[in-house]
């Protein structure tokens, strides 16, 4: 096992233990690495080849290289960008908001003050991704790994004079992980290389290498570093400082004897936050849909090279020809094979028997099982609307599909707090958020600091969640409303069972109507008591109205006080 934590090892020793743990992670890794480039090879061969980023492997890590020629169907490489857009598009995307943070005890959440302060603190982070100018890029490819292939990482750093936050996505073949026995992320290796002039930039320590490259003018010589992410055992959140915080990251250069420290630092949150797909909990990483359809994707692929071969055959037949022209035979599209039974001045091609409609029509039905893995129906549902559909049939029909994927959805947003969590650590320790109302100190109990625990929920609230959320919180509203129907037209007093408002306010909420265009109680208040006074004005005009023809018509003196010389003056 990975020799985690540190607390027993000197300084000097840090590089020997990282590099032993690598050689560890290396072994783990490998049951895994020929399923992970099937993966990548049919639908995301924009990833490479392993062996081009193994440690010690050359400079240019087949960079540039064409790459997914052995792709005879792109069905699963379109299928997974739409998914990978669709996520992004529909769930976190910079063009609405897709989150909102709520304190986690239910009673304090109530509170005018603290939620005030949560929406501030949403406005500030919302700020801080808006300015990144990597951030949102990168979630794309953050999802490609992690559903194409099994898992995705992404490094979210601050950038301190921007008020904002830089991310990275590493590529898949660079990251090694190791998980405790819950199946939970303990620790994690990444093996990259750094151009001269990056490392200078980049590390505290600067290799001898690196100094020797630049001084030949080599700045863009690469260099390997491998950076080690691990539990920290000396965690204390009420001390200060890189050396308490719950993770401990280190860098080295491997190439140096026992390798060489050349940068350490704590977070708080783990970084990279890694999303994985579709992982059994006895297994160190995901298969990715990919790898769960992979049966599908490899006969689909198969199929459509043996269709496309097909039709070679038949736009460039082989040709059968005499042997006395040339001994030998081309069995393929446009070949010639010759034979002694065939006249000199005569051509034949050579039948090939297949079938077209038999293999085409198993291709199409496999292809239709991709789109269902890869959720395809989902983020193109408006191409099986109708024009006798309604609202709500519509809304039924995306809420439903969008339910298929909650499971889905639970590890996706899990990998979403983290992220979430990591910039929210990174603007509480700049000072970019403001202050907590003093009724949420009092309740904490605490003495805020640099290294807050995490005291809130992410409540999601793109496009997609409200699906989700909209079908189940709508549709007993609409289904009681509609069995009760009956009822209520054959006893109509039983209406005065619903508070109509509360019901009116609970439909806008699941469907997350704006609250900055309802008016409060007490606008609400002062509409219905002018109108009442309306109706009571309008009512005691009318009664005038017919007091004025009643009383001409009565015999007898009207008396000067009397209720009814005041109607007649009316």
């Amino acid at each position: 096992m990975p020799k985690l934590l540190f607390k027993d090892v000197d300084e000097d020793k840090i590089g020997d233990t990282i590099q032993e743990n690598q050689k560890y992670l290396e072994t783990i890794r490998r049951d895994y690495e020929d399923l992970k480039q099937s993966c990548v090879d049919l639908s995301l061969p924009i990833r490479g080849d392993v062996r081009d980023y193994m440690p010690g492997a050359s400079e240019s890590q087949g960079k540039g290289q064409k790459r997914g020629l052995d792709i005879y169907d792109d069905e699963v490489v379109v299928a997974l960008e739409t998914l990978v857009n669709g996520m992004q598009g529909q769930h976190v995307s910079p063009a609405f908001p897709w989150f909102r943070g709520e304190f986690y005890e239910r009673e304090m959440r109530e509170e005018d003050d603290v939620k005030q302060w949560f929406r501030d603190i949403d406005e500030v982070v919302y700020d801080v991704l808006r300015r990144s100018e990597t951030f949102y890029s990168s979630i794309g490819a953050w999802f490609a790994d992690a559903f194409g292939v099994g898992d995705g990482a992404v490094c979210i750093e601050p950038n301190l004079p921007n008020m904002s936050i830089e991310s990275i996505v590493p590529n898949l073949w660079q990251m090694y992980y190791f998980r405790d026995r819950y199946g939970k992320l303990a620790g994690c290796h990444r093996v990259y290389k750094l151009t001269a002039i990056q490392a200078k930039e980049e590390f505290d320590t600067v290799p001898d290498d690196v100094t020797k490259a630049l001084n030949e003018n080599k700045p863009f010589s690469e260099f390997e570093f491998i950076n080690a992410v691990y539990p920290n055992s000396e965690f204390n959140p009420r001390m200060i400082g890189p050396k308490y915080m719950r993770w401990s990251s280190y860098t080295i250069y491997p190439k140096k004897k026992n390798g060489l420290l050349v940068r350490s630092k704590g977070y708080n949150t783990m970084n990279p936050i890694v999303l994985s797909i579709y992982r059994a909990s006895d297994e160190d990483y995901g298969r990715g849909i990919t790898g769960k359809a992979i049966v599908a994707v490899a006969t689909a692929n198969q199929l459509s090279k043996s269709l496309l071969n097909a039709a070679d055959w038949a736009a460039n037949p082989a040709w059968k020809l005499n042997a006395s022209l040339e001994p030998t035979a081309e069995l393929w599209p446009g070949g010639k094979t010759y034979v002694d039974d065939i006249n000199k001045e005569s051509l034949e091609a050579i039948q090939t028997r297949i079938n077209w409609p038999v293999a085409n029509e198993e291709r199409e039905r496999i292809t239709e099982h991709i789109k269902a893995h890869y959720m395809v129906k989902l983020f193109q549902q408006f191409s099986d609307l109708t024009k006798e559909m309604r609202v709500m049939e519509l809304e039924e029909m995306m809420g439903e599909k969008a339910v298929l994927i909650s499971a889905f959805m639970g590890v996706v947003n899990g990998a979403l707090d983290k992220v979430l969590d990591r910039v929210f650590d990174i603007a509480w320790r700049a000072g970019w958020l403001p202050s907590p109302p003093q009724i949420l100190i009092d309740f904490l109990q605490l003495e805020l600091g640099p290294q807050p625990e995490r005291k809130m929920t992410i409540d999601y609230v793109g496009p997609l969640a409200q699906r989700q959320k909209r079908l189940f919180e709508t549709q007993p509203l609409q289904m009681g409303l509609a069995t009760s129907r009956p009822i209520m037209e054959l006893y109509p007093e039983t209406t005065d069972l619903i508070d109509g408002d509360k019901l009116l306010n609970k439909n806008l909420a699941a469907h997350h109507f704006p609250i900055d265009v309802m008016r409060d109680e007490d606008g609400v208040a002062q509409i219905r008591l002018q109108r009442a006074e309306q109706i009571q004005a309008e009512q005691a005009a009318k009664m005038a109205e017919v007091a004025s023809k009643v009383v001409p018509a009565l015999s007898g003196k009207v008396e000067d006080d009397s209720p009814m010389k005041q109607l007649q003056g009316a």
